[in-house]
């Protein structure tokens, strides 16, 4: 199974942790997501995709899960990969071909349950992978 589902959004790490739109506090607390008030920004421990892991930053509103932003730990058995290879491993685990390798710039991809923004910082050369869920109008 892909890493990334594109119709819904869900993303499933290799050690079972599945992260989807709108999962409650309840749901990620019982995953072990060290939460305080249900509103903010909060980092998980690192979990495997192949070929590395990543560390998932949720982003709750309301109580709800808007946001996964996805930093590179390690690619291979390496922590210290160079900005290329953190920019082409989100690409490729997220199942995607880098339309501008060569300028590292920003690139935002539609999707039906959002979007995805991935860019690469020009000072600190960290990559990032952020998958935004549209509101759900329940």
């Amino acid at each position: 199974m892909a890493f990334l589902s594109s119709d819904t959004g869900q993303l499933l790490f290799r050690d079972g942790v599945r992260l989807s739109a709108d999962m409650t506090e309840i749901q990620l607390a019982e995953m072990g997501v060290n939460l305080e008030d249900g509103n903010g920004c909060y980092l998980m421990g690192a979990h495997p995709v192949r070929g590395g892991t990543l560390a998932p930053v949720l982003t709750l509103e309301k109580g709800r899960l808007t946001a996964v932003t996805l930093h590179v730990a390690m690619i291979g058995i390496r922590q210290d990969a160079d900005t290329d290879r953190q920019r082409g491993f989100l690409f490729q685990t997220l199942g995607l071909k880098d339309p501008c390798p060569d300028t590292r710039s920003c690139v935002r991809i539609a999707y039906p349950f959002g979007e995805i923004f991935l860019c690469t910082d020009p000072y600190t050369g960290g990559s990032t992978a952020r998958v935004i869920y549209s509101e759900n109008d329940d």
